[in-house]
């Protein structure tokens, strides 16, 4: 059995950043090896017949070998390429298999941004496949490199790289479920033709249409692949060319309403302010005071 952890203190800045780290360690468990490992405070120790409840979050990524995590409901198989995301107050176990052991990075972390993390994982489905990532395996070397040192604000550079675990897995898991999916074909096609015509009144009908696609079903998905809706989307990318108009151009108001495809000044001036806090005109001064 190998493994190296550190469980971490934090002060009232820490806190203030919104997250920050109890624990990190790696753990290299052999097949045939007794689990969990020794040496870890009674609150993190526990007995398989027992299970264990935690009052924090842990990220696991499982690098090598097979096991079985278990919730109160549910029964998960454990492979090479999983990772296990620990919930506070929720009753679980985990361990490797006797037979093939396993390699585990993890990390414990608490702090205000749990909150909006909350929004995009669940304890309904703790465990996602993101395969063997180089840039995950890498994030997971820094934290206990960062952790091994202690140095002025090494806590917010380990909540960074916890945020960039957490960011790169809902990457990757959500991408999995589109992988040569034809729906992930469509919206893309979709995305390339407005990027290309941002300028044109686009009736998201008609591209539907054209792509062999039901509307509803193409909204429906478009909306769950990108976070937002076709028209929106479209919105977005017109106030982007506005912007770039206002900020590099002499255009006058309206003309660069025109020119970003907006089918009126007013109307322009309104979905901009609604996207920007601020009308055309008080944009363009604060870029131009500032540059």
């Amino acid at each position: 059995m190998e493994q190296s952890f550190k469980y971490l203190t934090y002060n009232e800045n820490d806190i203030l950043w919104g997250i920050y780290a109890n624990v990190a360690g790696v753990a290299v468990i052999k097949p045939g090896e007794k689990y969990p490992p020794s040496g870890h405070p009674n609150n993190y120790n526990f007995k398989w017949e027992n299970g264990r409840i935690l009052d924090e979050f842990q990220l696991l990524y499982i690098t090598q070998g097979t096991g079985v995590f278990e919730t109160k409901t549910k029964k998960y198989n454990v492979k090479e390429g999983d990772t296990i995301l620990l919930f506070p107050y929720e009753w679980h176990r985990y361990r490797p298999m006797l037979e093939t052991g396993w390699t585990e990075y993890y990390v414990g972390f608490n702090g205000g941004f749990n909150n909006q993390m909350m929004h995009f994982f669940s304890p309904d489905n703790p465990v996602n496949y993101i395969g063997f990532n180089e840039q995950v395996h890498q994030s997971f070397k820094i934290i206990l490199q960062l952790s091994s040192e202690e140095k002025i604000g090494f806590q917010q550079a380990i909540g960074g790289q916890i945020i960039y675990l957490l960011g790169q897995v809902r990457l990757i898991v959500t991408n999995n479920a589109y992988a040569n999916n034809a729906i992930e074909r469509i919206i893309n096609q979709s995305r390339v033709y407005m990027r290309s015509n941002v300028t044109e009144n686009i009736r998201m009908e008609d591209l539907a249409c054209d792509l062999k696609i039901s509307y509803s079903l193409f909204r429906t998905e478009f909306k769950k692949y990108t976070g937002v809706s076709p028209g929106q989307y479209l919105l977005q990318l017109k106030i982007q060319l506005a912007k770039n108009l206002l900020s590099n151009t002499q255009m006058s108001i309206k003309e660069v309403s025109y020119n970003s495809g907006f089918e009126s000044p007013y109307y322009f001036s309104r979905v901009f302010k609604k996207y920007t806090n601020a009308t055309p005109s008080e944009f363009r001064h604060r870029i131009r005071s500032h540059s």
